[in-house]
């Protein structure tokens, strides 16, 4: 018997959990000797093993059981390499388990697999899938129940709970706990919550209450100035936003006119704080206090950025936010991803190089975050 993952250690995983079982039943102790990389049945000569996933490591072996783990991240020639090793005795069984792949994998081996199972018409290929119903609500936890046969035994539903979004990706939640094939993996907002939150027709009357925030670049990236009202639903909208035009090299950020747009939103609305990162604007943030704004500073740091995130996603999917529609600032937010480390979640690029912009989205997080933090003040009037 062989066990295949993406490497030694994760196929180890199952051989060690092989050995265990060994060592607590007293029929198989009597029977079976445990090695370091091995477990052997002299009577009949049986060995089970775990292997690296490389093609040359598995050729020349005649398994009566193969295991293929993890089988999203294990290659063609791996799998063909095992496919094989099968049918050289009377019965013998080539096993492959996973949860869904990244999105964008549709040439997987996976990807073939499943489909060739979900058409069952091939007797000689028996596929099982455990996937919680489609468009489910990640909470449901009976949706829970049919993608988790281990579910209440040694998977515990407190964990689930435990890492429901935002805490983890909704796409990550999806694949590993609910047995989904998602569109696009990266995205941090459910399918068309951005879309349910628009309104076009709300928009915010002078003297209002708000808070702008400023996600501010120096040279060949943008700048975005967001609004959000101070109120127990918050409106958004995108004030201004200055992009570096396709191909510019020497495009710098107009600092004065970032500074006189803030002035201005200053005397169109009453604006409880002006929401910004002092790097590289810590001169324009002096200036704005000098002239009795109240500028605030906010930190782009996972200790801020984390919990604004979390509160923005979560108002957001229950539908108690809205925004003004503006193409621009739904395009930030397409574009952004949920970074995720020791530190937190928090808003990013794809890459660190990437042109697809993402300011608007960080501006509009941090306006919403200290909106409803200040929501104990006079609620905004709307037209």
């Amino acid at each position: 018997m062989l066990v295949v993952a993406s490497d030694e250690r994760q196929a180890r995983i199952i051989f060690t959990t092989a050995a265990r079982m060994v060592e607590l039943d007293q029929d198989l102790a009597d029977r079976v000797q445990v090695f370091k990389d091995h477990l052997l049945e002299p009577r009949t000569n049986s060995v089970f093993m775990a292997l690296p996933a490389d093609p040359g490591a598995l050729q020349g072996w005649d398994p009566s059981l193969a295991i293929v783990d993890e089988l999203h991240v294990v290659t063609d020639d791996v799998y063909e390499a095992m496919e094989a090793r099968a049918g050289k005795r009377d019965q013998s069984l080539l096993l492959a388990i996973s949860t869904p792949p990244k999105a964008g994998q549709d040439d997987s081996v996976m990807r073939r697999l499943v489909d060739h199972g979900r058409a069952q018409d091939d007797p000689s290929f028996y596929f099982r899938e455990f996937a919680a119903p489609p468009g489910c609500a990640v909470d449901d936890e009976a949706a829970w129940e049919v993608a988790n046969p281990a579910l209440d035994d040694f998977l515990h539903r407190d964990a689930l709970r435990a890492t429901l979004p935002p805490k983890m990706r909704e796409a990550a939640f999806r694949r590993y706990r609910l047995g989904q094939w998602v569109a696009q993996d990266d995205s941090w907002l459910p399918d068309g919550a951005w879309q349910a939150c628009a309104a076009p027709g709300r928009s915010i009357v002078e003297g209002a209450e708000v808070v702008i925030a400023l996600d501010g670049s120096f040279s060949r990236d943008c700048t975005a100035l967001v609004v959000a009202t101070v109120d127990d639903r918050p409106h958004v909208e995108l004030y201004r936003l200055w992009e570096a035009p396709e191909g510019a090299r020497d495009w710098r950020v107009p600092v004065v006119a970032v500074e006189d747009a803030i002035r201005a939103a200053c005397e169109r609305w009453r604006v409880l704080e002006v929401a910004a990162d002092p790097y590289r604007w810590q001169r324009s943030l002096e200036v704005l206090d000098g002239d009795g704004l109240p500028v605030h500073e906010f930190f782009q740091n996972a200790a801020r950025m984390g919990p604004a995130t979390a509160r923005f996603y979560q108002l957001l999917v229950d539908g108690e936010l809205t925004h003004d529609g503006s193409s621009a600032l739904g395009r930030h937010v397409a574009n952004a991803i949920l970074r995720e480390d020791s530190r937190g979640a928090r808003l990013a690029k794809e890459h660190k190089d990437s042109k697809r912009r993402i300011d608007a989205a960080v501006a509009a997080v941090m306006a919403v975050h200290r909106a409803a933090e200040l929501a104990d003040t006079t609620p905004a009037i709307y037209a």
